[in-house]
Formats: structure tokens, C-alpha cells, sequence
């Protein structure tokens, strides 16, 4: 089959769609998806993901979009993918490492109580409980371009930048690595 008609589909209304990659049609046709399953237009879900009504109405009328674009929004469908939707695999490949487990109510005042931060301070997202099971959580789950990433999708400027982040996690492995060697 011919690349170009391998990406042509037909909508209702709007006559034939031709993508200008692969990709922006996979972006598309999981952006498509989902819609449907949470009854959400794909202008809000652009609205959510990009901050821009119509990208995903772009990409079907053969706009493009650079490759961080195509990532952050690719990350962004995998965060906020429905639990009870399965992924179609078909189109792309799931990003790996962005489901992670949830943390327990008890380990966060665990960490909490830690010796993470030497001087007795915190953090300003600190006392925000969701920024902060999610950064725990995703610690050694994903990188810290993609909990960036994620996190900003989540939770805005709640969330910590990248640098912030990793000083978090840096202390998170520091504190492990003093309990390894407590109970060895």
C-alpha cells in the first residue's frame, strides 16, 4: 500500500484527512480515541495537552509539529490515559515507565519525618501531597525530563522544574542508601 494512502482516512464532514507523518497520525488517531471514550471534544483535550484548541484538528489537515511537540503531547496521552482503555498499540508504542505505582498514604509521612532536607526546611511544593507522592512515586520510574514533563501536564506550576526534581531524588537516594547500610 502506498505510504500516502496508508495514512488517508475519511471523517464524516470533513472529507479525507492526510497526515504529514506517521506520527502526527498516531497523535491524532490516540487523540480520536480517547475523545471518544471520555466523550471530551478534541479541542479541550488539545486545550489540555498543548494549551492550543486545534492542534489536534491541525494534524488531520496535514500540519505538522516539531518533535518535543509530538513527545510532550505522546507523554501527555500516556499520563492521562483512561485506566480502562487499553492502549492502541497498533499506532505507536507506548511510552515506557509513566504508569507508576501510587505511594501509600503512610510512606509519604514516612518521608516526610526523614532526614531528606539537613536544615529543617521544605521545599515550597512540599506541603502540596499530590505534587509530592507523584515525584515520589515516579522516582527511578521515569527520567526527569519525562516527570517534568508529566508533572506540568498535572499539575501546572505546582509542579517543580526539572532542577528541583532532581535534587528531590538525589536525596531520596542518599536516604536509601543510609537504610541499606543501617540494616546490612
Amino acid at each position: 500500500m502506498a505510504p500516502d494512502k496508508q495514512m488517508s482516512t475519511r471523517l464524516p464532514r470533513s472529507g479525507r484527512m492526510v497526515f504529514a507523518s506517521s506520527m502526527t497520525m498516531a497523535l491524532f488517531r490516540l487523540a480520536e480515541t480517547m475523545s471518544a471514550h471520555t466523550a471530551t471534544s478534541l479541542e479541550a483535550l488539545s486545550g489540555r495537552a498543548v494549551s492550543k484548541g486545534g492542534f489536534f484538528k491541525g494534524l488531520a489537515r496535514e500540519s505538522d509539529c516539531t518533535t518535543a511537540t509530538a513527545e510532550r503531547v505522546l507523554l501527555w496521552l500516556d499520563g492521562f490515559w483512561p485506566e480502562d482503555l487499553d492502549w492502541p498499540s497498533d499506532l505507536i508504542a507506548r511510552p515506557s515507565g509513566l504508569r507508576v505505582p501510587s505511594v501509600s498514604g503512610a510512606r509519604l509521612a514516612e518521608i516526610s519525618n526523614e532526614p531528606i532536607w539537613a536544615n529543617g526546611r521544605r521545599p515550597p511544593w512540599w506541603s502540596d501531597l499530590e505534587v509530592r507522592e507523584f515525584l515520589t512515586s515516579a522516582h527511578r520510574q521515569m527520567s526527569l525530563l519525562q516527570a517534568e514533563a508529566v508533572g506540568q501536564s498535572r499539575f501546572g506550576a505546582r509542579c517543580p522544574r526539572k532542577s528541583a526534581i532532581h535534587t528531590y531524588w538525589q536525596r531520596l537516594d542518599r536516604l536509601h542508601a543510609l537504610k541499606k547500610g543501617v540494616s546490612t
